[in-house]
């Protein structure tokens, strides 16, 4: 990506120490002032304690050089699930907020199903919680990403 806090293009899929991921990641969504970079990785090496053997979220904050995964109970436990492998996230844009889907269930106490449910990550509050049971396909309004989550977050969250 090309780096807003300088004329360089920078990895983003690295974690807090610096390694880079040992394996893929895509989807990436970045900040309106392109500080913060969210994305799906099958990397197990991006956060401590990776352990669940699913492709997870990510949130790159540039500036800090600091890498989150995202896909965590609000108590900060790992997801027994991965992210909806079809669907892209999308970051506010001053990257308080990442919308994400999941077929995880242990999320958020209120979903206890396994289908793919829409989450919402507070990253100030660290907060997780479902937004909405999916019942189909999720659509983009206007987007041009397939696949990826309706635009619900916008800059001025």
């Amino acid at each position: 990506m090309q780096n807003p806090f300088g004329s360089k293009t920078v990895l983003a899929s690295k974690s807090s120490t610096g390694e880079r991921g040992l394996h893929d990641s895509w989807c990436p969504d970045i900040s309106a002032d392109g500080r913060f970079v969210v994305f799906v990785s099958a990397a197990g090496n991006l956060a401590p304690d990776d352990t669940n053997f699913s492709d997870d979220l990510f949130l790159r904050d540039q500036l800090n050089r600091t890498t989150t995964r995202i896909n965590v109970t609000s108590d900060g436990q790992q997801s027994s699930d991965g992210v909806g492998l079809r669907r892209c996230p999308s970051v506010s844009g001053h990257g308080r907020y990442v919308v994400y889907v999941s077929r995880a269930t242990d999320l958020d106490p209120a979903d206890s199903d396994t289908r793919p449910d829409v989450y919402l990550y507070d990253r100030v509050l660290q907060t997780t919680r479902v937004v909405t049971a999916t019942r189909g396909p999720v659509r983009r309004s206007g987007g041009t990403r397939r696949g990826s989550l309706p635009t619900v977050i916008t800059s001025s969250l």
